[in-house]
Formats: C-alpha cells, structure tokens, sequence
C-alpha cells in the first residue's frame, strides 16, 4: 500500500455550515467534519515517526474513533486534493512543496543532533533529527521539494556517497512526514514553473 500526505493548511471552521477550510495553492477547501478528521489523521502518529502511512493506517484510525464508511471518505478527501497518495515519490516531491510552521529553537548540549522547535519560552512542540531540521529550515525558500532533493543528493555526492534520486526523495518524504506529524509544516502545492 501507497503512502499518503495530507495537503493544504488549516483555516478552521467556519460557520454556520460548520464545514472546515483547509488551503491548497490560493484555493479554500471545504471539509466535512469526517473528511477534516481523515486529513487530520494522514498526517501520521507520533508513535509511528518517519515510517511510512498508508491509507489502510488512516482508515484503521479512522474506524477505530467511529468514522463510518472511513474508505469512501478518505477517498472524498483525496478527491477534494487534501489527501495524496504517493504512487511516484519524485513525482510527489516535484509537485509539492514544504511550509515550515513553529519556530526554531536550537539543540541541546546533551543531544547536539536533533533539533527543537515551537515557540519560545515554553516546552518545545517537537524534537526533530538534523535532516528534518535542515528541510524545515529551508524549504520556504523552495518551489518544490524536488529542488531540495537535487540539493541533497548533491551534497551527497560531494561527500562521496553513493545515492540516487529515488533514494533521496524516500529520505525526504520521512523527513516531510517527521515534520507533519507534529505540526511543524505543511504540505502545499509547488510554485507554477518550478
């Protein structure tokens, strides 16, 4: 089974309709409370990490709280584009990009490696590796994390390892997943002409 990635923001709900609004490129979606729960639960589980997600995760998930007919509304949700599923990785990683969300907040002398980020002067959101760390903090600055990939396996190659594309765009998307899982970025679509 084929990993999935939710897409889009969060806007909150809105009212009196009570749908959610979830933004994908400049367009508003409207969710469902069932759909938003779905997308909610495609961005994976703490306990799982980097590993991948499938939609049999999310609709195990989904089953578990009570959803009804949890297929068929992940498949609405993937139908809206809020909810993607990874057939091709580079073609995933050409077609979408990273927002970084919370903000940075440096390592510790006791575990140089990984990354702390949320919001100052209170416990950190999440303690990320140096990999997911360096991808939230330069993925702005990219149309599409196909172009972070390059970078990667240029680096890569530099340093003499040997790699490849598809090597690089798996590392990426647990990265990606590493940083959604706890609310630290956002899939969107990439920037036209990237």
């Amino acid at each position: 089974m084929n990993a999935v990635f939710p897409v889009g923001h969060h806007m909150g709900q809105r009212l009196p309709d009570e749908h959610h609004a979830v933004r994908v490129g400049w367009e508003h979606r409207a969710l469902t409370a069932d759909e938003f729960g779905l997308w909610v639960l495609a961005h994976g589980t703490r306990a799982n990490g980097r590993g991948e997600w499938t939609a049999g995760n999310v609709v195990e998930l989904a089953t578990a709280a009570g959803v009804e007919g949890p297929a068929g509304v992940l498949a609405a949700a993937a139908d809206k584009g809020v909810v993607v599923g990874v057939t091709d990785a580079l073609a995933f990683t050409e077609a979408h990009r990273l927002h970084p969300l919370k903000v940075g907040l440096g390592n510790t002398p006791e575990d140089p490696d990984r990354f702390r980020l949320g919001h100052p002067g209170v416990e950190p959101v999440s303690e990320v590796s140096a990999s997911a760390f360096e991808l939230w903090q330069w993925a702005q600055l990219a149309p599409s994390l196909r172009h972070l990939g390059e970078v990667r396996a240029k680096a890569a190659a530099d340093l003499g390892a040997a790699t490849s594309a598809e090597l690089v765009a798996a590392d990426l998307l647990a990265d990606v997943r590493e940083l959604l899982v706890s609310g630290c970025a956002y899939l969107d679509l990439a920037r036209a002409g990237s």
